[in-house]
């Protein structure tokens, strides 16, 4: 450390900082920060408005044939919607699926996919039908005694003679 001609360490400006120097210095640098926000949110808006005016002025500037062309490739693409659509509920119809089930378990984008899918599930849902396994001897056939039926039952579930 350098000593001055006093004797004494010579003092910098961070050593007389006071914390109330640092807390206006925090507000100015808080207060710069939120003017800066704001702007940038007005300058957001502005741009947003922009980009609207620049839309509308866009289709206004459209020829007819580009707006026909536009309109024509939506219901194109509402048409292809509508026909899968359609073949969706005739191959559930056909093979059997419920219609609340065809648009979860059909979908397949032509009808050869639809179809295999459709077939698989058939296959499963006729094959797939496990059985409980037998356990204990089988039941004895039930006496018949003619008057009563329903007490020979119980006597025989229960093994009462």
């Amino acid at each position: 450390m350098l000593v001055d001609g006093q004797g004494q360490a010579p003092t910098t400006a961070t050593d007389t900082t006071t914390p109330a120097d640092e807390a206006d210095v925090t507000r100015d640098i808080i207060a710069k920060l939120r003017q800066e926000n704001a702007q940038l949110r007005a300058d957001g808006k502005a741009n947003a408005q922009a980009a609207k005016d620049l839309q509308a002025l866009k289709t206004s500037q459209q020829t007819e044939a580009e707006k026909t062309a536009a309109r024509i490739s939506a219901l194109e693409a509402q048409l292809a919607s509508q026909a899968t659509q359609v073949t969706r509920a005739r191959v559930a119809a056909k093979y059997g699926i419920a219609p609340e089930d065809a648009d979860l378990l059909l979908t397949g984008a032509d009808e050869d996919t639809m179809t295999a899918q459709a077939e698989r599930l058939t296959h499963i849902s006729t094959t797939s039908h496990p059985s409980a396994p037998v356990q204990g001897p089988p039941p004895k056939p039930v006496k018949k005694t003619g008057q009563e039926p329903l007490r020979d039952v119980a006597r025989q579930l229960f093994q009462r003679d």
